[in-house]
């Protein structure tokens, strides 16, 4: 090889060296830009720091509303247990007030008490009874001897007058008996229905607090709420029985009153026969040794009973208040 072709050769080769060596720097030249272009990531660092911040921001509100749903949930928590303990006391209240209308009805039915009360009302009726016979005989004699009953007709008419004052008080209390029961029955009522408003507003309460679902929970308190409506309505007709005794014993009580306002006024009747004359010449007379003055009349009688006292407005223990402790009441009780 000529030393023309080694340079034409070593030209060929510079060129190509020198393209090669353009290329290289061209390529070197997009290299350093690119490179230049991504170590540039400000803004990059700062949407990291803004993201940053925003996750910050996010995750105090997150704790925030956490500690807002927890403390919502410890008040709900608070609010059910007050709830509970209320529907605890409710439920006390209602088994004390069961135990107690249980115990009354027991009372109720048990009547031996008011057996004993009228067995010994019937002994008093016939003691009563034989008394009033034996001094029926003694009136009867005193009549015949006498043979002058006008006194006695006015006493027994002034005793029917009586007799029908006492029966228009008696009527009276009937009226006011019935009353009574009448507004006993209407509490009793009121209280029934004070117990189911109660289980009412209990069961929507329940309702609301478990939605629409119904639990054998819910269903025992209203099982428990009838039974006692149940005693109640079998305790009011043994209510009725156990007071109608009671005023057939009121009957006796008023009957046993009569007869000693009767008695008494018989006597009173019997003294004004023995002594004839007016009351001032009563007055001017000396006191029988069997008889005894009444104080407050003036008249004389066997004895200063409470029926005739009564006729004065007065008892014995008034009397005696009044006029003495040692004011005689009988004639042995004379000085």
């Amino acid at each position: 090889m000529s030393v023309i072709d080694k340079r034409e050769d070593m030209s060929e080769t510079r060129e190509e060296f020198t393209a090669a060596q353009q290329e290289f720097a061209t390529y070197a030249d997009k290299f350093t830009a690119d490179v230049e272009m991504k170590r540039d990531v400000g803004d990059l660092v700062g949407a990291i720091e803004t993201l940053r911040m925003e996750m910050d921001d996010t995750n105090d509100t997150f704790h925030a509303y956490s500690e807002e749903f927890t403390a919502d949930i410890n008040h709900l928590h608070s609010e059910i247990e007050e709830q509970r303990e209320a529907i605890d006391e409710v439920r006390d209240a209602f088994d004390a007030y069961t135990d107690t209308f249980a115990t009354a009805v027991a009372a109720k039915q048990d009547v031996s008490g008011l057996l004993d009360a009228i067995d010994a009302l019937c002994a008093e009726i016939d003691t009563t009874n034989e008394a009033f016979e034996v001094y029926a005989d003694e009136f009867g004699a005193d009549v015949a001897a006498l043979r002058d009953v006008s006194d006695l007709l006015a006493a027994i008419e002034e005793l029917q007058l009586e007799f029908a004052a006492v029966h228009d008080v008696f009527d009276d209390y009937t009226d006011e008996f019935d009353a009574d029961i009448d507004r006993f029955q209407e509490g009793v009522t009121e209280q029934r229905n004070a117990f189911a408003t109660t289980e009412e507003a209990f069961t929507a309460f329940a309702r609301d607090f478990h939605g629409q679902e119904t639990t054998r929970e819910s269903i025992a308190p209203e099982e428990e709420t009838e039974a006692p409506d149940a005693e109640a309505e079998e305790a009011e007709p043994l209510a009725e029985e156990a007071t109608e005794p009671e005023v057939g014993q009121e009957e006796s009580e008023v009957g046993e009153s009569e007869a000693e306002t009767e008695e008494a006024e018989a006597e009173s009747a019997e003294v004004a026969e023995e002594e004839p004359g007016s009351e001032k010449a009563a007055e001017t007379e000396e006191a029988p040794e069997d008889m005894v003055q009444c104080l407050v009349c003036g008249e004389y009688y066997q004895a200063i009973t409470e029926p005739h006292l009564q006729t004065h407005d007065m008892t014995i223990q008034k009397y005696r208040e009044e006029y003495g402790e040692d004011v005689p009441l009988r004639p042995d009780d004379k000085a």
